[in-house]
């Protein structure tokens, strides 16, 4: 039993080494030598044997790197139990053995085959059996295997002197090491796996993949054969390097056949189109944007900040009165502030720049400039309604200056509800020479007394 306990452990320690390369016999093998220890239990009623170490030797032909056809001589030196004499015990087997993938090699087994058991010394007979084996080949390396075995033999029939006739039992655990040859490989000169005489493209380089003809492949068709390209995959006609990646003349990731700003400065963070990122889509990229939260759909200068087309400090997007560069103020919405206040009271706007032809109430072509910027605030405004209030000076009889007035007031309130005034915010009145603002006994004053102002109404 000592023995048997031994065989045991070292069968199990055996099994749990650590497992190095796979053996050749999972890339192709098809030769395997190999010797073993063995400890067998025989039926202790019908072959009437102690259980006893045996060594034992095998050689296998692959069919396929799957499938084996095996032979086995073993010999086993033990004792009767029924009498004081030694019996040898020599096996000869055949089988066939099928293996399983386990870890990239046929490792793990099982199979089943034909016995003769020849028995000499103390009792001399002859069995016939059948076997049954499972096991594992533990890969040392391409060439060498720990091999670790049970087995079962069956005699349906033993001529033991102790069975007289009846079926008996023979139970194996065995351990040892197998070495792997593979038969003499055809030429090939380039290593592709194809031998020479079906190899079409004999020279084709190093790590290549090639085809059944022996020809490197391209699938991408970028010249750079599978196996060797690093960027399988690459789009038809984009240019590559030597390793088979797109070309990236600008290293910002995108590849030049898909790269839409392809001379991007190095080091600047790009989109998928290979362009300088731009956060906020308002044409200017971020690393030159000093706004880079624009709103969408806002005009932008070249600095990405809102526009301001006129210049009156109110950006374009937020400017109802766009075109005021001559106002010289202007509010939050970028209109003129028509009505300025002094001392608690609103000062009347005189529309200065505008003018009439002489003695009538015809505005001049310069006039409308001025009434334009005018007719946009009061539209910017609506809650505005004013007085047109026309003066003349004093040259002239009263009736005459009246009417002249009026009729250069009502020319004004015309223009402005042609750009968009509504007329019932338009009072108009003439006051002829009755409201001077300066002496009419010059012609300075005069130019002054003659004018048209705004009057604010109700605010």
């Amino acid at each position: 039993m000592r023995t048997a306990a031994r065989v045991i452990g070292l069968t199990g320690m055996l099994w749990t080494l650590p497992t190095g390369a796979p053996a050749q016999l999972s890339e192709g093998g098809r030769f395997e030598l190999g010797a073993f220890a063995l400890y067998t239990r025989y039926d202790p009623t019908r072959l009437a044997l102690n259980a006893d170490l045996g060594v034992g030797a095998r050689a296998a032909w692959f069919l396929t790197p799957a499938f084996s056809l095996e032979a086995t001589a073993s010999r086993t030196g033990t004792r009767s139990t029924v009498a004081p004499t030694r019996v040898n015990v020599h096996e000869l087997g055949a089988g066939v053995l099928a293996s399983a993938r386990v870890g990239g090699a046929n490792r793990v087994y099982a199979g089943g085959g034909f016995s003769w058991l020849t028995h000499d010394g103390g009792v001399s007979y002859t069995d016939r059996s059948l076997h049954a084996v499972v096991g594992d080949r533990v890969p040392l390396s391409r060439m060498a295997a720990l091999r670790i075995e049970a087995r079962a033999l069956h005699t349906p029939k033993s001529n033991a002197p102790t069975a007289a006739g009846a079926a008996a039992l023979r139970l194996a655990v065995s351990a040892g090491m197998s070495i792997f040859f593979a038969e003499r490989p055809p030429r090939d000169s380039d290593g592709d796996l194809i031998a020479d005489a079906n190899d079409q493209c004999a020279a084709t380089p190093g790590g290549a993949l090639v085809d059944a003809r022996g020809c490197p492949r391209d699938s991408d068709s970028d010249g750079v054969y599978e196996g060797l390209d690093r960027c399988p995959g690459t789009p038809v006609g984009a240019g590559t390097d030597a390793g088979g990646c797109p070309l990236d003349g600008d290293q910002d990731g995108v590849p030049d056949h898909g790269d839409r700003c392809a001379n991007t400065a190095p080091g600047l963070d790009v989109d998928e189109r290979g362009c300088p990122l731009d956060g906020d889509g308002d044409g200017v990229a971020d690393y030159q944007d000093r706004c880079t939260n624009t709103a969408s759909g806002i005009a932008v200068d070249d600095n990405g900040c809102p526009r301001d087309s006129d210049g009156d400090g109110v950006t374009d997007d937020r400017d109802r009165c766009p075109g005021t560069a001559t106002a010289p103020r202007v509010d939050e919405v970028g209109c003129p502030i028509l009505f300025e206040e002094r001392e608690g009271e609103r000062v009347p706007l005189v529309l200065t720049g505008v003018n009439f032809q002489l003695n009538e109430a015809v505005l001049t072509p310069e006039s409308h400039a001025a009434l334009d910027e005018v007719a946009a605030s009061l539209v910017a405004h609506p809650e505005v309604r004013v007085e047109v209030a026309g003066h003349t000076d004093d040259l002239g009889t009263p009736q005459r200056n009246a009417a002249l007035s009026l009729a250069r007031a009502e020319a004004v309130r015309s223009y402005l509800i042609s750009r968009g005034v509504i007329s019932d915010r338009l009072v108009v009145r003439g006051y002829g020479a009755t409201m001077p603002v300066a002496g009419n006994d010059n012609d300075a004053g005069r130019a002054l007394n003659r004018r048209v102002e705004l009057r604010l109404i109700g605010n």
